[in-house]
């Protein structure tokens, strides 16, 4: 399994009163006066071994050169390269997944904002809590 960082981005999270860095009261399906907070947060995607063929129709991402256009040679190339079949997270690994990010979290003082799951990848979106810093996370 292998992760890919996508970098800090601010987080909303929805509260009644205190400073604020974004308030739109134009907003639909936010109750007024309902004000975002934003705060350090980072997406992560772990992908599982062997998810994301050459072959796919996106193309893929190679270590140094970036995004490749798709390639079945090269998708073969990969399956004969392997050392184990294809990973798939199934439910079980998925919770395994979870709880594992939130014992993380919970250990390093940081706050699990969402964790989504296919049987390819997962993404978990961590923030800043409670006196860290974005450094910190």
């Amino acid at each position: 399994m292998g992760s890919t960082f996508r970098g800090a981005y601010c987080v909303a999270r929805t509260r009644l009163r205190g400073p604020c860095c974004l308030r739109d009261r134009n907003t639909p399906g936010l109750a007024f006066p309902a004000t975002i907070f934003c705060v350090p947060g980072y997406h992560f995607t772990l992908h599982a071994y062997r998810s994301w063929r050459p072959d796919h129709p996106r193309g893929y991402t190679k270590r140094g050169e970036g995004y490749q256009p798709p390639s079945e040679e090269i998708a073969d190339q990969y399956d004969r390269n392997a050392k184990q079949d294809a990973v798939t997270f199934r439910r079980e690994i998925q919770q395994e997944i979870l709880d594992l990010a939130r014992s993380i979290c919970e250990e390093e003082g940081w706050r699990l904002e969402a964790a989504g799951f296919d049987e390819g990848h997962t993404h978990l979106v961590v923030s800043s809590i409670a006196g860290k810093t974005s450094i910190d996370v």
